[in-house]
């Protein structure tokens, strides 16, 4: 990583000084850096590099957790991340669990170090409006809520409804912490909770409001009628499910910010992005490359040539031997990745910014630029489709 890059995008040193479990599956670890320059928001994540020793492959694995709270004091940063053990399902006993979490929940003591870069992300609390706000999270999704939910209590001038839907109490994570912002500010603060599956001691406790799965009653007897912001977040099922009752509700899809754990999948019929040519390598334009801070070559070399732009340029980009060739033209498309989805293809993402990985997939020929340096090394002939940009006139990529 160049030295020229912005502070949240350098890899620093994170040490760490306590490790908290706050349910069943999920740990709360709180790390120390030395103080650095830069802008967090509420929502945003901190992305690990763990050691290659941990995986089979030799390649470093790279994981993302929401920070929960970030402090500076005397010279230092304390962030606090939630990760969540995934383990194997007991339906399929032969499945592996998470290696990424295991490796956290397992492995990671107090006094460890680990490289870390972030804050990054863009599904952050939203300023400079007073809208009443509703924070709807689906298990482990709580961690970058509880963040937004620490600001809008200091902030003490906007209502705000905590809803929260998980298994049971088991698995309820930061139960406490919310239930004090609610003691605090009871006329701005409000929780409600669904277990799915509560046991006898959460019956006895009364500490849940809906048994079942959360629905659209549940939100109409919560909530009073109003122009709400909404922030979703949580596992892929839920997700759907909640984004087809605010639709039911009539909230309009505007006042949704949403953030996925898992999977990514647009909500609310998609990106919608703008439909790209196909061509036939018959008749492809064979233009000028447009100038490039940094290039890929099949070899992964890095080329720092500088050709004279063209305008307007066209390239020819190739998803499989067996796709069509696609038209990819200067201004049109942003990356590799929403040339794919524009014909109809769905390829593997989740940040969209170059640092999880999601989306690597092969380059079989051609030079593709980043408009977004990749966070670490990739290996050779791969590439990230989410910031890259054709560089030669034709490109070639299997997606993997």
């Amino acid at each position: 990583m160049s030295s020229t890059a912005l502070p949240e995008r350098q890899w620093r040193t994170y040490r760490l000084v306590a490790k908290r479990p706050q349910s069943a599956l999920i740990t709360l670890f709180e790390w120390v850096t030395e103080a650095f320059p830069c802008a967090y928001q509420p929502g945003q994540y901190l992305s690990f590099k763990l050691p290659h020793s941990v995986t089979t492959t030799g390649v470093a694995l790279l994981r993302q957790y929401s920070i929960v709270e970030w402090i500076e004091k005397n010279g230092q940063i304390h962030v606090q991340v939630a990760v969540k053990h995934e383990r194997a399902p007991d339906a399929h006993p032969e499945w592996m669990d998470g290696v990424g979490s295991s490796y956290f929940h397992q492995d990671v003591q107090v006094g460890d170090e680990l490289m870390a870069v972030g804050p990054m992300g863009e599904f952050v609390l939203q300023t400079g409006s007073m809208r009443p706000v509703v924070l709807l999270s689906g298990g482990v999704g709580a961690t970058p809520l509880l963040a937004m939910l620490a600001q809008l209590a200091q902030e003490g001038a906007r209502r705000v409804h905590y809803i929260h839907a998980c298994e049971n109490g088991v698995h309820h994570a930061f139960y406490e912490q919310v239930t004090a912002f609610v003691a605090k500010q009871p006329h701005l603060i409000q929780q409600h909770i669904a277990y799915r599956s509560p046991t006898e001691a959460d019956r006895s406790l009364g500490r849940f409001d809906v048994e079942g799965l959360l629905n659209k009653a549940a939100l109409q007897r919560w909530l009073c009628l109003d122009d709400y912001e909404w922030y979703l977040c949580g596992p892929t099922p839920f997700m759907h499910a909640m984004w087809a009752v605010l639709a039911e509700l009539g909230v309009r899809s505007e006042r949704i910010y949403y953030e996925f754990f898992g999977p990514v999948q647009p909500l609310g019929g998609g990106l919608n992005p703008a439909v790209a040519p196909v061509v036939n390598s018959t008749n492809a334009p064979m233009l000028e490359s447009v100038s490039a801070t940094r290039a890929l070559t099949t070899e992964y070399e890095h080329d720092e040539r500088q050709p004279e732009p063209a305008s307007q340029a066209q390239h020819v980009v190739q998803f499989g031997a067996d796709q069509p060739e696609v038209l990819w033209q200067e201004g049109a498309q942003q990356s590799l990745l929403e040339l794919a989805e524009s014909v109809g293809l769905e390829p593997n993402f989740s940040c969209r910014s170059g640092v999880c990985n999601s989306c690597m997939c092969t380059l079989v020929s051609g030079e593709v630029q980043y408009t977004e340096e990749p966070l670490d090394e990739l290996p050779p002939n791969k590439i990230l489709l989410c910031c890259a940009q054709p560089l030669s006139p034709k490109v070639v990529v299997e997606l993997d």
